[in-house]
């Protein structure tokens, strides 16, 4: 099967940007969208956190550095979910 697709030159380079972020052809990151069967199982919760541990450890913040960038990450977050509830 082949499928056409119209895209803006804008959306191009999007298109083409995203799939080589993720080291795949275009044609990959779109059958990987399209196809659920095609995608990579979602990240497990320990995952997650190996990975989070290991970006913090590369930062060289101090643990309290650390708590305070997770304390504003948390308000920012609550502050934009707090706007987009206030939205009609």
């Amino acid at each position: 099967m082949t499928l056409m697709l119209e895209l803006s030159p804008a959306e191009e380079r999007e298109l083409v940007a995203t799939a080589e972020k993720e080291g795949i052809s275009v044609e990959e990151y779109i059958l990987r969208r399209v196809l659920p069967s095609r995608s990579e199982p979602p990240e497990t919760w320990e995952q997650r956190r190996s990975r989070v541990v290991a970006g913090f450890a590369a930062s060289g913040m101090t643990e309290e550095e650390l708590e305070e960038y997770a304390v504003q990450a948390v308000k920012q977050v609550r502050a934009e979910r707090r706007a987009k509830e206030a939205q009609p």
